[in-house]
């Protein structure tokens, strides 16, 4: 029997990407090279930098601190550079905050240092000065919200954001592959190399693709810093999006307060050919992922890739057959 997502899992691969692997309700696929140093071929338990999918789970430990009634989601931020900035703009990122990551002092470091260590502070410092729209303006997603939100969290709890995260979601939904590293550039255990591909000559590297898998996560921390897998991706979202991590009515609220730009209290509107759901995606230097789960939890895809730079449209639309596959499987 033919197999729809392992099709255009190689199709994607043979467009030009590394290695890939993606999660359907009927089991994963995987397809490539996971490590091109020694030709090792991916493999569906593999572990991978989530980006901006770490999103998701710090929205979901506000979320439930509301829920606590320890915060309130129109509550000042006052580590916020400007006035009137709430929780929900942070979580909406209707803040009008710049974006950090611009700034091409963050990744000058790891020129030399993979190890360098970015503090939250000194990621907010990056924009120091910069001009801010008026909160509640206008939709513009930009990391800085969720760095101030892991600032938040610490200020309300006591505790390290890392360590709500892990105590509040990872530990309880037994998303046993799925950590929040805050020092060290190596990824521990099973993982995918992630690589920059289509490099111009500049870069020195003959192949136009540079291995840049050893890297601090404490450029991303609370916005883009975590480890995980396409199956425990799979987990928490379907746990999320079906009310068991925050109750039906945050919940909602998470989905709700979506209009009119697609991106909620920590969840985006995901809607493509033959795919409507919520999800999230997540780059990080050498890596992409997308997950997207159906209003009801009972259709899910996850495509997680070793390479965040996408080469040719031919590559685009794989991503898209394979997400697509992967929602609709079984159906």
């Amino acid at each position: 029997m033919s197999d729809p997502v392992q099709r255009a899992l190689d199709r994607l691969v043979a467009a030009g990407v590394p290695g890939a692997i993606a999660y359907s309700r009927l089991g994963s696929r995987a397809s490539g090279i996971g490590d091109r140093r020694n030709g090792a071929p991916v493999h569906i338990g593999d572990r991978f930098r989530i980006g901006s999918n770490t999103k998701p789970f710090v929205a979901a430990v506000v979320l439930q601190l509301v829920a606590e009634g320890r915060l309130a989601l129109d509550d000042p931020v006052a580590l916020a550079p400007v006035p009137d900035v709430t929780v929900r703009h942070l979580l909406q990122h209707t803040s009008g905050l710049p974006e950090y990551s611009d700034d091409p002092r963050l990744l000058a470091p790891y020129v030399t240092d993979p190890d360098h260590h970015w503090e939250p502070r000194d990621l907010l410092a990056l924009v120091a000065g910069q001009e801010s729209s008026a909160p509640g303006a206008k939709f513009a997603y930009a990391n800085t919200n969720y760095v101030l939100l892991g600032l938040v969290i610490e200020a309300v709890t006591g505790n390290t954001a890392p360590d709500e995260v892990r105590r509040r979601l990872i530990e309880p939904l037994r998303l046993t592959e799925t950590t929040f590293p805050v020092r060290g550039a190596a990824i521990a255990g099973r993982h995918l190399r992630g690589h920059l591909t289509n490099l111009p000559a500049s870069y020195g590297v003959p192949d136009g693709i540079l291995d840049f898998t050893d890297l601090s996560p404490s450029i991303g921390w609370t916005a883009g810093g975590m480890v995980s897998t396409v199956a425990d991706l799979a987990r928490f979202h379907r746990a999320l999006v079906t009310g068991s991590v925050l109750g039906p009515e945050l919940g909602r609220a998470m989905i709700a307060e979506a209009e009119p730009h697609g991106y909620g209290l920590g969840l985006a509107r995901i809607v493509r050919p033959g795919i409507a759901g919520w999800g999230h995606d997540g780059r990080f230097p050498g890596y992409l992922s997308i997950v997207v789960t159906s209003d009801d939890g009972t259709r899910q895809a996850v495509v997680a890739l070793n390479t965040d730079r996408v080469l040719s449209p031919e590559a685009e639309a794989a991503i898209g057959e394979v997400l697509r596959a992967a929602f609709n499987a079984g159906l």
